[in-house]
């Protein structure tokens, strides 16, 4: 988890250790500390999606923080946007 974490500090703009640090404080019961970090996370991905096309990871990773702030209706919206992605990968 650590690792995560500094990997995201170093470059805050890759969302990939963002996601995976927020989700292991979530599971680890460190739901402040996870809150806090979840805009910059998702800020990350849709910066990276205005750069570039959006690929499946994009839209997987945008439910996966939702759900952790309980969007449940935007984590919906976002895997059925990931969907026919899926099958590129």
């Amino acid at each position: 988890m650590k690792y995560y974490g500094k990997g995201f500090e170093a470059d805050i703009r890759n969302a990939y250790p963002g996601v995976n640090y927020i989700t292991c404080l979530e599971l680890s019961g460190d739901r402040t500390k996870a809150m806090r970090l979840v805009p910059a996370a998702e800020c990350a991905v849709l910066a990276k999606m205005k750069r570039k096309k959006p690929d499946y990871w994009d839209y997987a990773t945008l439910p996966e923080l939702a759900v952790i702030e309980n969007r449940l209706g935007g984590a919906e919206e976002y895997y059925w946007k990931a969907k026919p992605l899926a099958v590129a990968n």
